[in-house]
């Protein structure tokens, strides 16, 4: 089997890659949807303050069309989504054992990756929506 600690990497790994191939079928259906003046995001349709997250739809279409610029403008933390979610496709077997035992060894701090940057996209979208 391996090493348990590094196990757990291939475990989070796989959380990951759900988390990817959802959001492409939910970018793929979009379209599909009727057009309405609602906002996709809960907490904006019922208090009018966007979440931390507002606009990752659009940014991760923006991302799959290659508009860089888009995809920064509705919701930078799109980028970091992105990363981790193709990282979590990377192969088991061509995957580097140093990669994983890196990732293994800083999972503390990236556990702790949503606690700086939900607050740091919050803002962003405050901002964005001119409510700051």
């Amino acid at each position: 089997m391996g090493d348990p600690d590094v196990e757990s990497v291939w475990k989070y790994a796989r959380n990951f890659r759900a988390l990817g191939i959802l959001g492409v079928a939910g970018a793929a259906t979009l379209p599909l949807l009727p057009d309405t003046d609602l906002p996709l995001c809960a907490l904006r349709a019922v208090t009018g303050i966007p979440c931390p997250l507002c606009g990752m739809t659009t940014a991760s279409i923006a991302l799959g069309r290659a508009d860089i610029a888009g995809a920064f403008a509705a919701n930078p933390g799109v980028f970091v989504l992105f990363a981790v979610v193709a990282l979590s496709f990377i192969p088991r077997r061509i995957a580097p054992h140093g990669l994983v035992a890196a990732i293994h060894r800083r999972r503390a701090v990236l556990a702790r990756l949503p606690l700086i940057l939900l607050p740091i996209l919050w803002i962003w979208e405050l901002e964005r929506f001119e409510l700051l």
